[in-house]
């Protein structure tokens, strides 16, 4: 087991969407990622207990359609937070998205997150009402910069897009970034194939 990159601060809906896909986590602990030389896990997501989503994790649902249901073989399994249920469990670990609230004079009541997660395969996107991508991507870079010395940003093209790469140390996926309209994506992989996949799908 290994710490989920700080930079993205999702450990609260991750242990929630990684326990539907048969990986056990703890609250203080989440999944190993596979290293991009190793084969995905082959296991797939469990069917959502109980048939309908709790309301409280399905606070954006345009957001998450404009995540894949699909990539590779994998089902994606989704769910989305509005900021004051977000940051309500997220506690210190949502220091990162704070400071972006901060840098431009919003509060979590104008947040919301979206996931979109299977055992290999990790994307999400989160807007903040009335502020443009382009905006939150420098805030956020800047942000997870800060709180997690030692990452590194650099700009690549994947599937056709422009999209910042975050090294984070200990990490062994790196992460994307891709800003479209009111939403900054991200996408992490145990794979180039599932990424490219992941990326082109998103938006």
């Amino acid at each position: 087991m290994t710490r989920l990159n700080r930079t993205f601060a999702l450990l609260p809906v991750l242990v929630l969407l990684l326990s539907g896909c048969g990986v056990a986590v703890s609250p203080a602990s989440t999944p190993r990622a596979v290293s991009p030389s190793s084969s995905p896990r082959t296991s797939s997501p469990s069917p959502r207990p109980g048939g309908a989503a709790n309301p409280s994790m399905a606070a954006d649902q345009d957001l998450e359609r404009r995540l894949p249901d699909q990539v590779g073989t994998e089902t994606l399994r989704k769910q989305s937070l509005d900021g004051t249920a977000y940051f309500a469990g997220a506690g210190t670990g949502a220091n990162d998205f704070r400071d972006v609230l901060t840098a431009v004079g919003k509060s979590p009541e104008d947040f919301t997150i979206a996931l979109a997660v299977s055992v290999n395969v990790r994307v999400g996107a989160f807007r903040v009402k009335g502020v443009d991508s382009a905006v939150l991507l420098p805030a956020y870079v800047q942000a997870g910069i800060h709180n997690t010395p030692g990452s590194s940003v650099a700009d690549v093209s994947v599937a056709g897009k422009s999209v910042k790469k975050v090294t984070i140390p200990d990490q062994p996926d790196a992460l994307y970034l891709y800003p479209n309209g009111d939403a900054l994506f991200f996408a992490q992989a145990t794979s180039p194939a599932l990424l490219t996949e992941a990326l082109s799908k998103i938006g």
